[in-house]
């Protein structure tokens, strides 16, 4: 395997992953007095199943530093979903001093001395890249996805008409047209964003323009054409809203006309009283009820427009699966939880006042373009993309 040897490095990004992917990378520079990072990181829609594709050098030399991965992955947490990774190439630049090379024979892995500072340096570095760019997810056609396929090493010893078989029509099957069913419209109350002033600025101004199958709402602006899904955005609204409330939240307790009641096994029961305190740190308190169930009397203020019952249960259910719990990890579950259940589900109907709704205050959003787990909420065609699609291009 070679390249042209020119020393650019999104050029060798392209041999080894394609043009696509190359056109998909974010350039990255910046640095501190003890560290100097560039490269390229992927954006959100071009992702690997293993953290195999995340390429540190340092001072030029390829090496491994775990702590450096599991911190780009960690930028990445809020992008993508479950078990997917980026695809980056970095550089890091470093006094030498600072590098100790000798953690495996062949100088493979490394350790930094000051890796908390280059965890700072690179959280903040990436952080702000991918936050300047507009990171919507576009669609991948049978082309796009041809033209991102390379060989492996392996794979090079295979005639190259076997690895890029011929693509075949697909015959021709006659179906018997169905009439579609007539839906009825689902009443669905869509409420505006809470009253906090001010409200965030709208990043983008998206116009309604129809939705399609009672579960994608369609937009257009000058740049092209939208598809959002109306759940994932509601997720990713809800999602923020509560998120914020969970930062900075008012734990002033309001009293409940009927108290909340919770039952668990008595095993169970045991591990929620050694973690109580941790859910005394958002505003819950739970009083033991017998040899069983707690009851709530009382609930922050902030909680009042949810519903308690299911975000509590759902918080002390990750007591007892997490029995040593990441406090932060724990909300982030749990929010993500609460913010699907109270979001408006497909095959419901919406008034064009409902869905611009949505999508303004999905674009006030600091991370607009996918749901708390990772699936996109919104998908863009350029005009030339539309016109390309019906041949009206040459291309």
């Amino acid at each position: 395997f070679k390249t042209n040897g020119r020393n650019n490095l999104l050029e060798v990004i392209s041999e080894i992953y394609g043009i696509p992917v190359a056109k998909n990378m974010i350039h990255v520079d910046f640095g501190n007095e003890e560290f100097h990072v560039a490269g390229y990181i992927s954006k959100i829609d071009t992702s690997r199943s293993s953290k195999n594709h995340i390429v540190t050098l340092v001072n030029h030399r390829y090496v491994k530093n775990t702590k450096t991965i599991n911190t780009i992955n960690e930028v990445y947490r809020r992008y993508l979903a479950d078990k997917r990774y980026p695809i980056a190439v970095l550089e890091i630049d470093v006094d030498p001093y600072l590098v100790d090379v000798n953690v495996h024979p062949a100088k493979l892995e490394v350790r930094f001395s000051k890796e908390t500072e280059l965890k700072e340096l690179l959280l903040k570095g990436l952080e702000e890249a991918l936050s300047k760019k507009n990171l919507t997810y576009k669609p991948s056609t049978r082309e796009t996805e041809k033209a991102s396929f390379k060989p492996s090493l392996a794979q090079m010893t295979i005639p190259l008409d076997e690895v890029f078989e011929e693509v075949k029509e697909e015959p021709v099957i006659e179906t018997v047209h169905e009439e579609m069913p007539v839906y009825e419209p689902e009443k669905a109350e869509i409420k505006e964003s809470p009253k906090e002033e001010p409200l965030k600025p709208i990043k983008e101004k998206i116009k309604v323009i129809g939705q399609t199958r009672g579960t994608y709402i369609l937009g257009e602006n000058e740049r092209g054409f939208y598809i959002i899904d109306q759940h994932a955005a509601q997720e990713r609204i809800n999602y923020e809203y509560f998120l914020n409330k969970f930062s900075h939240p008012d734990l002033s307790i309001q009293p409940m006309i009927v108290p909340l009641t919770f039952e668990y096994p008595e095993s169970e029961c045991l591990v929620i009283d050694e973690h109580k305190g941790l859910l005394e740190e958002v505003g819950i308190h739970l009083e033991s009820f017998g040899r069983h169930s707690y009851i709530v009397r009382g609930l922050p203020l902030w909680m009042k427009n949810i519903d308690e019952k299911i975000f509590i249960d759902e918080m002390i259910q990750e007591v007892l699966n997490n029995q040593s719990v990441d406090i932060v990890a724990m909300q982030e579950h749990a929010i993500a939880t609460l913010a699907c259940k109270a979001s408006v589900k497909g095959n419901t109907y919406l008034t064009t006042q409902d869905m611009q709704t949505i999508i303004d205050n999905l674009m006030r959003c600091d991370n607009p373009y996918v749901c708390p787990h990772g699936r996109p909420t919104i998908i863009f065609y350029s005009d030339y993309e539309l016109e390309k699609l019906f041949k009206r291009v040459v291309v």
